[in-house]
């Protein structure tokens, strides 16, 4: 592939942003790509930060369901036992008790995949 701005130059990358190939004299570092103008520097460089807020988002949301999936499974817990103290058995509370201890234990598990 040759330059874009140089056609007689051997291409050394291609943009981040426009994907066109570039050589030495044309290319931008912008830390995690490069680039071949003004334009895709900055364009660039705001793909990177997006990225990295996405991944910030991505573990936020992942704690946020493990910890949603611990309250479910808790009250999932102390409705199941108190149903099972009660001398009428209380059966609501008992399939409450399964349902949220299941949804709760269903988080856990979505959680852990999404983290790999």
């Amino acid at each position: 592939m040759k330059c874009y701005n140089h056609a007689d130059v051997d291409a050394v990358g291609t943009c981040k942003n426009c994907c066109k190939g570039i050589c030495h004299e044309c290319i931008t570092d912008t830390y995690k790509g490069i680039a071949c103008t003004a334009t895709c520097v900055e364009d660039t460089v705001f793909l990177n930060i997006l990225v990295e807020k996405q991944k910030k988002n991505n573990l936020e949301t992942l704690a946020a369901v493990f910890n949603n999936g611990a309250v479910y499974f808790a009250i999932g817990v102390v409705s199941l036992g108190y149903s099972i103290s009660k001398d009428d058995g209380a059966p609501i509370l008992f399939v409450l008790g399964l349902l949220l201890m299941g949804w709760g234990f269903l988080n856990f598990i979505t959680s852990r995949e999404k983290n790999k």
